[in-house]
């Protein structure tokens, strides 16, 4: 995954979500949410074939299948434009539903 992720020029993007961690402003810190965690990357395939199991490591990294597909994961927080990859199974797949 590490490969692809270089090769497909994203690598920087698994970055930036990693060095990304903040910490929560107000009182939730004490109640188990101290940390904030930016969202990287949404590999859309149409079958889970292992590839959630290769990218579950990457901090930020979402795997889901097409038939999973909603706007929250496409839109986290309301801010359209995260960064997604489709596989060429997964764009066959949603042409024909």
């Amino acid at each position: 995954m590490r490969a692809f992720l270089k090769a497909a020029n994203l690598w920087d993007d698994i970055i930036r979500a990693k060095n990304g961690r903040r910490q929560r402003a107000g009182k939730g810190k004490y109640r188990g949410r101290r940390y904030k965690l930016p969202k990287s990357l949404l590999i859309v395939a149409a079958e889970d074939r292992g590839i959630s199991r290769a990218a579950r490591n990457f901090s930020g990294v979402d795997v889901i299948t097409v038939n999973d597909l909603n706007a929250e994961l496409l839109a986290p927080g309301t801010h359209a434009g995260r960064l997604t990859v489709w596989t060429e199974a997964a764009i066959s797949k949603l042409g024909a539903q």
